[in-house]
């Protein structure tokens, strides 16, 4: 049987997928008025910037690893 798949979905996800990619490299964008209005200093909001990113790619990999054992 051919499997066939909706271009339309992989649209969607690829749309979400940058969407979610954009938001890192908007960070410093937010930076600034987040150490203002909590006064924070920026080193602490840029440690909470690098353990996020650290972090960040494991549930991708889990997912993944998860995505393709089902297959």
């Amino acid at each position: 049987m051919k499997e066939t798949f909706n271009r339309w979905q992989v649209l969607a996800a690829s749309t979400r997928y940058s969407s979610c990619t954009g938001a890192v490299y908007s960070f410093s964008v937010f930076a600034g008025p987040l150490s203002s209005s909590t006064g924070w200093s920026m080193s602490e909001i840029m440690l909470a910037f690098v353990i996020n990113s650290a972090i960040g790619p494991i549930p991708m990999i889990l997912e993944v690893t998860l995505e393709t054992r089902d297959m």
